[in-house]
């Protein structure tokens, strides 16, 4: 068995000692498990432990106790501020709670009772992928900048290319999933028909800074010019960029924009895409993509989302037909599949756990080897 002083530390935040004790038993031998019974007392271990790769924080502790979440994604500490932070969510927990975590800056949320199979890969991924951004994007810190004045489309869109390009290839080769989004208000031209151009762009940056308040610390945005912005969600599969997303446009549905007395209210149409990409993905394609679905989502008349999930709902492959598909080498439509797949693996996964856990840890180490 390892020393625990080698293994990835995740702080536990968390009153209740069964917990501390279910997590301690599921994944106690490959993580070092720092504990913390209230925010002040996890706030202190933030500071003085700088081995911490992901905290496991109750939803409620992490919102209502001195606003735990928000410290942490305010903190001077750039690595603090940017640590994955997964919340531990029960049956009281509401929707609008959720909501609210996630428009703060929670990573992702685990259900209780959690599956020991969902709480290991999870946290193993978001350690990991915690690990690799650090090491990779360190040495470019002094240098990013905010995407510069909202309406210079041309450095925005180059801003946003790159960055698009940069986790297309990390995720190809961590195999995480990536989601990108092209948004744009309805109804421009009548909206300056009826102001002014100036209050127009009054608009325009109204609702970017609507975005920017309701995006993660770890998502980008950038203006296209043309009355449309681009948003990029790393690490981000279709479910948790759907809802992202619906928020967003929700959010700016809902807020009334006054001008001389009078209150404006303006949509958005919306086009997303979330891959688990290739190395062959190109950033032109991704953009191909959102571009003739948000096409599709203006059509409908505006205030749309238009996404690969009626798509997969309407397409979807039995396990059977995706190893056959895998045998013969026709796996290009497979990869949006990836989602309903797991959900019907995930028993046999959790009898193989049950049984032979030995066997699954292996199956799990097979997936953290990193290529020669």
């Amino acid at each position: 068995m390892p020393d625990s002083n080698d293994l990835p530390a995740i702080l536990l935040i968390t009153a209740s000692s069964l917990t501390t004790r279910s997590l301690n038993r599921l994944i106690g031998e490959q993580f070092s498990i720092v504990h913390a019974e209230s925010a002040e007392q996890a706030w202190q271990v933030l500071q003085s432990e700088a081995i911490i790769k992901v905290v496991i924080c109750e939803l409620e502790m992490a919102i209502n106790e001195m606003a735990l979440l928000e410290r942490v994604r305010r903190a001077e500490d750039k690595v603090v501020a940017s640590l994955p932070v997964l919340l531990l969510v029960g049956e009281s927990d509401t929707e609008e709670r959720m909501d609210l975590a996630f428009s703060v800056g929670a990573t992702d949320f685990i259900h209780m009772p959690f599956s020991s199979i969902e709480l290991m890969a999870r946290v193993r991924l978001h350690s990991k992928l915690f690990s690799l951004h650090q090491k990779e994007t360190s040495f470019e810190l002094d240098s990013q900048n905010s995407p510069v004045d909202i309406l210079n489309s041309l450095m925005q869109e180059k801003y946003f290319s790159n960055r698009l390009e940069q986790e297309l290839s990390f995720s190809a080769r961590h195999k995480s999933f990536v989601s990108v989004c092209l948004i744009k208000l309805d109804g421009a031209d009548e909206l300056e028909e009826k102001y002014s151009k100036d209050i127009l762009k009054a608009v325009l940056r109204a609702v970017a800074k609507i975005i920017e308040k309701m995006i993660r610390r770890e998502d980008s945005y950038a203006y296209f010019g043309d009355e449309t912005f681009a948003l990029l969600y790393p690490v981000t599969n279709g479910i948790g960029a759907n809802t992202a997303t619906k928020r967003l446009v929700e959010e700016i549905h809902n807020t009334l924009l006054n001008h001389q007395q009078q209150s404006i209210k303006v949509s958005l149409s919306a086009g997303l895409y979330s891959t688990l990409p290739t190395e062959e993905l190109s950033t032109e394609r991704v953009l191909s993509i959102i571009e003739q679905r948000l096409k599709k989502a203006e059509k409908k008349g505006g205030g749309q989302i238009v996404s690969s999930k009626s798509e997969l709902e309407q397409n979807k492959v039995s396990i059977e037909q995706a190893l056959n598909m895998i045998n013969f080498n026709r796996t290009e439509s497979l990869v949006k599949q990836i989602p309903g797949l797991l959900d019907g693996i995930m028993p046999l996964l959790e009898f193989i756990h049950t049984n032979d856990e030995m066997q699954f840890n292996r199956i799990l180490d097979k997936f953290d080897d990193e290529p020669g």
